[in-house]
């Protein structure tokens, strides 16, 4: 979900993805959605206003919420045993120019912000990849049709010197539109076989990259 980020002189980062900024404070982090977004088609780059893209990809004119809505649908309840690999969404708010999607920050045991996977790199700590493992197979038990196992929307948090964990922080791609491809996810998500292949073959994908 997030491209670039810098620092702040108030110690906060300031991120930005295709089609929103975040803002990253001591306690919650801000998605502020943008009035346009960058897609691609045929290799070729253009502007389109963030409401057709999101309705289009995520079947709402507003991402945030689309996201807020599959949080709850799907996330907001997880097993105990792996709560901690999931942020917390807090509350989707309208304002004038767009929305703001508010959810926790995550943070490592001495307080610096956990890091990306694309911004970690390779993790070599196998119970990290076990919780991983513990991870996809509850989201293809339940049959979430989360369709992006990108390495920015998952963040590498160090609970102690030892020990880290996975934590997924984007969960829009769960929110199926209206383009091709996700109208054949819509079709065959709830299919045993078709869902669990196409996330465990992007999982597989995922882990060759960083383990």
């Amino acid at each position: 979900m997030v491209s670039q980020r810098r620092a702040s002189t108030r110690g906060h980062i300031y991120a930005s993805g295709g089609h929103r900024r975040v803002r990253l404070g001591e306690r919650f982090a801000l998605k502020v959605s943008k009035d346009h977004t960058l897609s691609k088609l045929a290799g070729v780059s253009y502007r389109i206003p963030s409401w057709a893209h999101g309705f289009i990809r995520y079947g709402n004119t507003d991402i945030n919420r689309a996201e807020w809505d599959v949080y709850r649908r799907y996330f907001s309840n997880p097993p105990d045993e792996l709560s901690n690999s999931f942020v917390r969404v807090r509350r989707h708010v309208r304002v004038k120019r767009g929305s703001v999607l508010v959810s926790e920050t995550v943070k490592d045991f001495d307080g610096n912000y956990s890091r990306t996977l694309t911004d970690y790199g390779k993790v070599n700590n196998p119970l990290f990849w076990k919780r991983f493992d513990e991870v996809a197979n509850w989201i293809v038990r339940n049959r979430i049709p989360l369709t992006d196992w990108n390495s920015n929307n998952f963040v590498v948090k160090r609970v102690s010197a030892t020990e880290l964990i996975p934590v997924l922080i984007d969960y829009k791609s769960a929110a199926l539109g209206f383009s091709l491809s996700q109208m054949v996810h819509r079709a065959t998500h709830k299919l045993p076989f078709f869902g669990k292949f196409r996330i465990m073959r992007k999982y597989a994908a995922l882990k060759q990259n960083f383990s």
